[in-house]
């Protein structure tokens, strides 16, 4: 059944049993101190509203799942407390973002990411699977993580930071999607950059299919050529296809990742995506899209998600036209890439929307 519950301005404490869901619209107790909610059985908490606050979330008895969907993308649920919640699963849904900065004291709870951003801030105890949306933080997951391929890994809060992954000699991390990572080299001799360990020790592993961003944000001063970051605190694991890194215009990295978990500045006068016009099309493909920035040399090709157009036009060093190939729903990169294998990468940058049914016609008249 479903419970829609418009005041919890007093409530201190709830239970809900049995597949039930509790859903609000109001910021009441969420707030400072946080409302105790309890589940068994099953239960879902849908959160509506649009102000941020605090709760604290915990099962009642074996074999319990929690799901927590948090609607609204601008909005944020925090939990504060220091809860043991067993070893059953939670699984988080809704554009908006959980937050999980109390200490997890005797978890072995698996977390599934299927919208919004989880961050981890303290401690999670039991492995985390990222379907969708983003796993960021800088706290500790001590179990298995895996990012799929429409999940993001993002160490830090929005700023450089660290993320901690695994348990000591029976963990590993893989990685099917994307990492996100910002830089700050003005915060030397500390830490320049987001960065991912494994402490578990099983090691990260690459098992990208050859659409996995590293997406890089420089925050601090102008990047130079020789400019070091390690990224991972060992040699990544490569399977097949290395990540494509998604940098400023006209900033190269040189990828060092299986060698020893870095990247470097190879070149800050590379190709560079300003703009792609237009920006969305369908998924029959066809749709003939101009791409503008700098540094294109004849003979570039474009691809859209990995998939190469099946047109491409170069007018000058600053615009190439290219056609897109069919794709599926949702956004994907572009990504121009010159004769020398240097390229560039508009994360995001062309979306495809679904086709139109084809238009209803007459075939044949019956008369009566």
């Amino acid at each position: 059944g479903k419970f829609v519950f418009l005041n919890p301005a007093n409530v201190m404490s709830l239970q809900f049993m049995n597949h039930t869901t509790l859903e609000t619209p109001v910021y009441g107790s969420w707030g400072a101190a946080g409302t105790a909610l309890a589940t068994g059985g099953g239960g879902t908490f849908r959160y509506t509203g649009a102000t941020s606050g605090f709760f604290n979330y915990y099962l009642i008895g074996a074999n319990s799942t929690f799901t927590i969907d948090i609607a609204n993308a601008s909005v944020s649920l925090t939990n504060t407390a220091a809860m043991n919640y067993g070893n059953s699963p939670f699984y988080k849904l809704g554009a908006g973002t959980l937050v999980q900065n109390g200490y997890s004291t005797g978890n072995t709870s698996s977390m599934e990411v299927s919208n919004g951003t989880f961050v981890v801030n303290n401690n999670w105890g039991g492995n985390v699977d990222v379907y969708g949306g983003t796993l960021k933080g800088s706290g500790t997951v001590n179990g298995f993580v895996t990012v799929y391929p429409q999940g993001t890994l993002a160490p830090g809060n929005n700023t450089v930071g660290s993320i901690d992954l695994g348990t000591a000699g029976i963990t590993y991390v893989i990685i099917q999607g994307n990492v996100s990572i910002a830089l700050d080299k003005s915060l030397s001799p500390g830490l320049t950059n987001s960065m991912v360990n494994d402490i578990g020790g099983g090691g990260i592993y690459d098992d990208t299919l050859g659409t996995g961003l590293l997406i890089v944000t420089n925050l601090g001063p102008a990047l130079v050529v020789g400019d070091k970051f390690t990224i991972f605190n060992g040699p990544l694991h490569v399977d097949t296809y290395p990540f494509i890194i998604a940098a400023a215009p006209g900033v190269i990295f040189a990828d060092n990742l299986a060698t020893d978990g870095s990247i470097a500045v190879q070149s800050t006068t590379g190709p560079g995506i300003t703009a792609v016009s237009p920006k969305t099309g369908t998924t029959n493909g066809g749709t003939v899209v101009t791409i503008t920035g700098s540094n294109f040399v004849s003979g570039a090709t474009v691809d859209f998600g990995g998939v190469p157009a099946t047109a491409v036009t170069f007018n000058n060093s600053t615009s190439i036209t290219a056609t897109t190939p069919a794709g599926v729903t949702g956004p994907v990169f572009v990504r121009v890439t010159n004769p020398d294998a240097t390229y560039t990468v508009a994360v995001n940058g062309f979306t495809y929307a679904e086709a139109p049914p084809p238009p209803a016609t007459l075939t044949s008249i019956t008369k009566s």
